[in-house]
């Protein structure tokens, strides 16, 4: 605070900000000793403690071996299900828990080396291993017989129109998007979890639970569980269903939603007759015990209780019998002796009658609408289950089926109190997917309208976002009337963000037309700063720099343009426009059998079909299928080829989120269109138009580099040399430059297939950097079948993908493949496909720095380097030297350190004189480097354009060399002061900075010292001095950049504990020049 607010600090109002911001404050502690790398944390049933690495005893591998051999391998009802932290410690090294240090300390080492070993499951307080976690959660599941629903509409009723269909289900998507009740969030942190606990939870027990194993983890009863980062913990269940008091252990796991149990559990409930339907109570006696009780009931009715057994002719036969109301349970229970064990007779039930519940349902209303004279009819769940599971012709089904049925079908309009209205004419069309069904809720209080902008932020719920700084990811859960929850990526943690947060930073926003990130941590909420800037960022209107992080609003214009195209609504279309229509169509059904990823999140859709009104789609993810209705592309694509470019949010505010994001798919594979990510834009330039140069030099925050600051030219060529036409083709080719090179990529990838095909099926494809192995078993029209730890089919879109990228760049790099516009092959695919496109002469692959490949021009045909055809079969092709080791008389001359030429490795046999000589290796690219900040294309052709290149520098150039010459015997041995008054000072004077040593900044509380704040001139150096203790921003202003140096040959990128030269132990001088650049917010620093 500033000076004249500071107040003393005092028990009293340290007690007093820990009651009102308690959890606030445990925040930003925990990120505090995060930022730093010598505190390391550790999460037990207490919550998270920390200590210092150096105090930390180490565990070896022979340690961690011990205790995967003490482990139990299969989970039993037994008391040896797990093994406490306590117990594994005495088993490593014999020590007991005393209360010393020393036990504390290698309890800590022990708990941090478990949560890395991907062989052990975490339970909270206790340890199990991963086989006997996967053994005990892997359940039978409970399969229900799936028939088609038989819905022949009445005699006279026509199917309601595609219009009317999709008009119903907005209207009453948006109806239930209203009512859906938000919950509260689980808090991250363990102290606020216990303020905040519920008593207990309430949740019904299923038939489902009973057959598979395992009781519901619903958002009240997840409250009750400590929040634990590894999401899994074992408890003890309390129990009194009978004459005595018995416990039963169970296992709660997060990812899963489930508490899974062992079978004596349900023979517990089956022998106390605690049955499917009854309302279940859990209570809490500590972060590890809990009781389970029936809950009480008010009601004195009896229960129908269904019992089902098999005849002996193997049909399903019940008989109803009444039980008095013990607990809370539903009016109907059924219970199966049988267990669904013997589930062929569900199935042949459900196969006589030939029908699914649905279409029983369907059946039943429209006989009674006829009878009633087609008028208005008005079904409740109790009639048509009476009339279905009781009939002859019927089907077992329960209450709950028929009520699911009647929400999630247009036929059935709800009208509420459990009664729906029947409209034949919608047949068996769904409602919208993905809302839950209404339930009872409390009444609300009349609230203000919905403003505007959380209207817009609505729209975001199912969103995946990256903030702004750091690209983390984080997805928008639900929005409510006042606050939004978001589940953070990188810790899977829910937070709330209130209305009034984005709400103010909005009217800030658009007042004043900007706002920075660092104003809204400032004036808002300090925490949620970076969660709030990049929802606003999503929102219309709205654009963003990275460096500082600040939005900027434009608002739209008076007349904004018309989203649809403009015509006489009289006048016939010309044969000029329904020419292009008629093409575009014609490229949309040929994407039919293809598989499509979404541009934002990657998701995978399938285009199943393709016909004169719309394309019908299936989402991989959920199997679900739709439609694209052709209307919707065609007025999309008129937008996109009249305006050259097409924002989704623009598409977001006439469809769903959902079907914007399928229909900016689709329309991206089409010619002459182009595509970005974040946020997702599409562009479309004319076949016939010359294609700018890309921009591709840029990084993934978006932050400007120097190509960007010169003329547009040629920004990738695919070889040092400028490639020369091919003398047989004329010269007049009516081919345009794009088509001539798609054409080119097209032939040149038929090759690779035809090759990958003859010469490599049967051999083994090693990594580049780890040398796995890789058999490629068969190549087939759709890929390629691979066998590495398990059988895996590579797809030859996937191959073609990284082949187009190369083409296209001339050098890719993994990041390239995996990230950005060419995203699809990542992981496994990136691994395998590098290497394999390695064994063709013309790809050069590169391991260091990093893993890339480098395209040359083919000379004649493409063919496989004779390396690849000689050791195809070695690992040793694929892996570097060893450092030291002396290369062998072959690659001396022509391997540089850290590549694999696609030339060959080892000497070859000359060719017998009947065969053409072979080819000459292709011409190597430069081996230097400077991405990702410049391409090798524009420090080798660009950068001579700028005026700044034609400077003269032979004089500074040699002033710099006599200073080198005269140093250079002693700087290996002065420390990090005395390089800099050698050295570091005298370059900086040489090169033209003013400079000022040891400037101040603060970031989180602390004071950190650059070594030097570089000026352009002394000039600029004197007016910075006034402001450098009161006005840091500006002070740094007025600055180019700032600089840090460390002594000679100190290595740039890692900490070192006991280095006496070292001025700064343990600091990682990356690490130290990030967070100069963060506080000063300068641009540019210099590290040497």
């Amino acid at each position: 605070a500033p000076a004249e607010d500071r107040q003393p600090v005092t028990e009293a109002r340290v007690e007093e900000a820990m009651r009102t911001q308690g959890a606030a404050l445990r925040r930003a502690v925990r990120a505090a000793l995060g930022a730093v790398s010598r505190f390391v944390p550790c999460q037990t049933l207490q919550g998270n403690i920390w200590c210092l690495a150096e105090m930390l005893p180490s565990v070896s591998q022979a340690s961690l071996q011990k205790v995967l051999v003490a482990l139990p391998k299969e989970l039993s009802s037994e008391e040896s299900v797990s093994l406490t932290t306590e117990e594994l410690v005495s088993t490593v090294w014999g020590l007991e828990d005393d209360g010393s240090d020393a036990y504390a300390l290698h309890a800590f080492a022990l708990r941090r080396a478990l949560d890395g070993l991907k062989d052990v499951v975490s339970l909270g307080d206790r340890w199990t291993s991963a086989q006997a976690w996967e053994a005990f959660t892997t359940r039978q599941t409970l399969d229900v017989p799936r028939m088609p629903s038989q819905v022949p509409l009445p005699d006279g009723i026509d199917v309601a129109t595609e219009a009317q269909i999709e008009q119903e289900q907005r209207r009453e998507a948006a109806g239930e998007g209203e009512e859906t009740e938000v919950e509260g969030p689980v808090q991250e942190d363990m102290e606020t979890w216990r303020l905040d606990r519920p008593v207990h939870a309430v949740f019904t027990l299923r038939a489902r639970h009973y057959h598979e194993g395992w009781l519901p983890l619903s958002k009240q009863v997840r409250r009750l569980f400590p929040p634990l980062a590894s999401g899994r913990q074992e408890v003890v269940f309390h129990h009194h269903f009978g004459d005595e008091p018995t416990s039963l252990r169970a296992f709660v796991d997060r990812d899963e939603g489930r508490i899974w149990v062992f079978p004596e559990m349900y023979e517990t409930f089956r022998r106390h007759r605690v049955y499917p339907g009854a309302r279940l109570r859990l209570s809490a006696r500590n972060e590890r015990e809990y009781d389970i009780a029936t809950r009480e009931t008010d009601r004195t009715d009896p229960i129908r209780v269904w019992r089902m057994w098999l005849d002996e002719e193997g049909r399903i036969e019940y008989e109803e019998h009444e039980e008095p109301r013990r607990y809370d349970v539903a009016d109907d229970v059924y219970v199966a002796d049988v267990r669904f064990e013997d589930r062929e007779a569900l199935f042949r039930q459900a196969e006589e009658v030939g029908n699914s519940i649905f279409g029983l349902m369907y059946k039943q209303a429209v006989e009674w609408w006829e009878a009633g004279g087609r008028g208005e009819l008005v079904v409740t769940p109790d009639r048509l289950f009476e009339s279905i599971h009781f009939d002859e012709q019927g089907r077992m089904v329960s209450k709950a089926t028929i009520a699911w049925e009647l929400w999630q079908r247009l036929a059935f309009l709800p009208l509420g109190g459990g009664r729906y209205r029947f409209r034949p004419e919608f047949g068996d069309y769904l409602r919208s997917t993905g809302l839950a069904p209404r339930r009872r809720r409390r009444r609300r209080r009349k609230t203000e309208p919905i403003s505007e902008c959380w209207a817009q932020v609505a729209r975001l719920a199912g969103q995946e976002l990256r903030t702004l700084a750091r690209g983390h990811p984080f997805r928008v859960l639900n929005v409510g009337d006042k606050t939004l929850q978001i589940r953070v990526g990188t810790s899977g943690q829910t937070r709330t963000i209130r209305q009034r947060e984005i709400e103010t930073a909005w009217e800030h926003l658009t007042h004043e037309e900007s706002i920075s990130q660092t104003e809204i941590h400032k004036q808002y909420h300090g925490f949620n700063s970076g969660y709030v800037a990049t929802i606003l960022a999503a929102l219309p209107c709205v654009t963003y720099q990275i460096r500082p992080i600040r939005l900027t609003y434009r608002p739209p214009s008076e007349e904004p343009p018309a989203l649809l195209p403009t015509t006489e609504p009289a006048a016939p279309p010309s044969p000029e426009l329904a020419e292009p229509v008629s093409e575009f169509w014609a490229e949309i059904t040929r994407l039919a059998g293809r598989g499509i990823r979404t541009l934002g999140k990657g998701a995978v859709f399938d285009v199943l079909d393709v016909d004169d009104k719309a394309v019908r789609i299936k989402i991989a993810s959920t199997g679900r299928d739709g439609a694209i209705y052709r209307r919707e592309l065609e007025s999309m694509w008129s937008v996109l080829t009249q305006q050259g470019e097409l924002p989704q949010t623009v598409m977001r505010n006439q469809y769903s989120q959902f079907k914007a994001a399928y229909i900016t798919a689709i329309l991206a594979t089409l010619p002459g269109v182009t595509h970005q990510i974040n946020p997702v834009r599409l562009t479309y330039r004319p076949p016939s138009e010359e294609p700018p140069a890309p921009t591709l030099e840029r990084t993934r925050t978006g932050q400007l580099v120097a190509a960007e600051l010169v003329p547009p030219g040629p920004l990738f060529e695919q070889s040092p040399q400028p490639l020369q036409p091919d003398a047989s083709e004329p010269a007049s080719a009516d081919k345009s430059s794009d088509e001539k090179l798609q054409s080119d990529i097209e032939a040149e990838f038929r090759q690779i297939q035809e090759i990958v095909r003859a010469s490599l099926v049967g051999k083994t494809i090693y990594t580049l950097v780890q040398a796995k192995p890789n058999r490629i078993i068969d190549a087939d029209d759709e890929g390629l079948t691979v066998a590495a730890r398990n059988v895996r089919k590579l797809p030859w879109e996937w191959i073609e993908d990284v082949y187009k990228a190369l083409r296209h760049l001339g050098e890719i790099e993994a990041k390239d493949v995996q990230e950005g516009e060419f995203r699809g092959p990542g992981g496994f695919r990136c691994a395998f496909v590098f290497p394999l496109l390695a064994r063709f002469a013309h790809i050069e692959a590169h391991i260091k720095p990093r893993r890339r490949l480098v395209y040359h021009k083919p000379e004649g045909t493409i063919h496989l380097s004779d390396a690849a055809e000689t050791v195809a079969s070695t690992p040793e092709a694929d892996r570097e030297p060893e450092p030291g080791a002396k290369p062998s008389e072959d690659t001396q001359a022509s391997q540089a350190p850290g590549s694999t030429p696609a030339s060959a490795q080892k000497p070859m046999e000359p060719p017998p004189p009947s065969q053409p000589p072979p080819p000459s290796p292709p011409p190597r690219r430069s081996r230097s480097s400077s991405k990702p900040l410049f391409s090798q294309h524009y420090l080798t052709h660009r950068i001579q354009d700028h005026s700044e290149w034609d400077v003269e520098v032979s004089e500074p150039f040699r002033r710099l060399r006599a200073l080198y010459e005269e140093k250079r015997g002693f700087l290996s041995t002065l420390n990090e002061a005395q390089t800099e008054a050698e050295f570091i000072r005298p370059v900086l004077e040489i090169l033209g900075f003013a400079y000022i040593p040891q400037t101040t900044t603060r970031r989180a509380g602390r004071v950190q010292r650059p070594d030097y704040a570089l000026f352009a001139d002394d000039e600029t150096k004197a007016g910075a001095y006034p402001f450098q203790e009161d006005n840091e921003p500006a002070f740094y202003a007025r600055a180019l950049a700032i600089a840090d140096a460390k002594y000679w040959e100190r290595s740039l990128s890692e900490a070192r504990r006991d280095d006496p030269r070292d001025v700064f132990k343990n600091s990682n001088p990356s690490f130290q020049i990030v967070n100069y650049l963060t506080g000063t917010g300068v641009d540019w620093g210099i590290l040497t």
